[in-house]
């Protein structure tokens, strides 16, 4: 018998499996369950509000009745509960730390530039995007460990700003980011790699403060939070011929038009910017396509952003006659229960304004 040099053979086939279908023992939490099932990440989870609004305060959560039904909160792990897992430490490289998050599949390292540990500590480093040094932040990650890489991966990379947005909890606590997964988080914005559609002196950012998204000036010292895995699942729409679209990688069905527009192109109708509650109503009495509509969430509508246009920064094609302007979710800003989230579509910026303000809205339903 040649027992030995079977096994030598069985052992370079078995490295050869491993190189080319990744790290196998840090397969996804659900692969882990049932590893013979197919794994599918969406885009968004839940925003992480658990609380109702009314106005200007706290209020008991009513359903689809009341004066403000069907709000963020009345819609608990929608489209898909949060869900991270880390800080872990890595066995072979045990300072390396990072989190998964099992709902987009992408793999963050668990702290800020600069900072390490299981708990985050040191000062945090600051990057400008002109001259850049926050993308070679992230792409030295992959030299690290004598070339295995950082935590033994070797495609790290400055995320996208609609990857960086996901990690937002919009549930009200001293930061927007789940502070277990990603500890000692500060208010300093992080940067992402996206530059702006029309100004190549500014880019994107994420602000974990507030959890608002917004561009700058590119000379900026920002921080910068490194990401693996991925890119995020893209927008995948389909115009449904009912006034609606579907996009299956979020679960999610939209109106087609802006609460007031119709016909072919959406060019008919008028458009009425309403106050948020208003909103909500209006969204919940919508009759369309036999489906049950509400208003969305921060994380839904700005599923929708294609920060690649601009004026509106809206995929036309299944969106057409888009106005370029402020639309309101249904998630309350809990520090500030006074205001509400709003998706300003002319760029694709994530801000808050005063519910009583007048706003443009687009209603949404969930896939059956």
């Amino acid at each position: 018998m040649h027992t030995p040099k079977l096994l030598f053979f069985c052992a370079v086939i078995f490295c050869s499996r491993c190189q080319n279908f990744g790290r196998f023992w840090e397969s996804p939490p659900e692969q882990k369950t049932n590893p013979s099932a197919p794994v599918t990440y969406w885009r968004i989870a839940d925003t992480g509000q658990t609380l109702c609004y009314d106005d200007s305060t706290t209020a008991t959560c009513t359903g689809n009745t009341g004066t403000h039904p069907r709000q963020d909160a009345d819609f608990i792990n929608t489209p898909r509960a949060r869900s991270f897992t880390g800080p872990t430490q890595h066995a072979l490289y045990t300072t390396d730390y990072t989190t998964v998050d099992n709902v987009t599949g992408l793999v963050w390292k668990t702290c800020a530039e600069g900072k390490a540990g299981s708990t985050c500590t040191g000062t945090a480093s600051t990057h400008t995007i002109s001259p850049d040094t926050a993308t070679p932040a992230c792409t030295a990650l992959n030299s690290a460990n004598s070339g295995a890489g950082y935590a033994g991966r070797t495609d790290w990379r400055l995320p996208k700003v609609a990857e960086l947005q996901t990690l937002a909890d919009y549930n009200g606590g001293v930061f927007a980011i789940d502070t277990t997964a990603f500890p000692n988080t500060t208010s300093t914005p992080y940067w992402s790699s996206t530059i702006h559609a029309t100004n190549s002196s500014y880019a994107w950012f994420v602000s974990y403060a507030d959890g608002a998204v917004n561009n700058t000036t590119i000379t900026m010292l920002y921080l910068v939070r490194c990401v693996a895995g991925g890119p995020l699942m893209a927008a995948a729409f389909t115009d449904n011929g009912d006034g609606t679209v579907s996009d299956s990688s979020t679960g999610l069905v939209w109106q087609q038009c802006i609460n007031g527009q119709s016909g072919v192109g959406c060019a008919g109708g008028t458009n009425t910017p309403l106050a948020w509650s208003s909103a909500l109503t209006t969204c919940n009495s919508l009759s369309l396509a036999g489906r049950s509509w509400r208003l969305p969430s921060a994380n839904e509508l700005m599923s929708l952003v294609d920060f690649t246009a601009n004026n509106p920064a809206i995929n036309l094609t299944y969106f057409p006659n888009s106005i370029s302007d402020n639309y309101w979710t249904s998630t309350t800003l809990p520090t500030t229960p006074a205001n509400a989230r709003h998706v300003f579509f002319t760029e694709g910026m994530l801000h808050n304004l005063v519910k009583t303000s007048p706003r443009y809205l687009r209603c949404v339903a969930s896939l059956p």
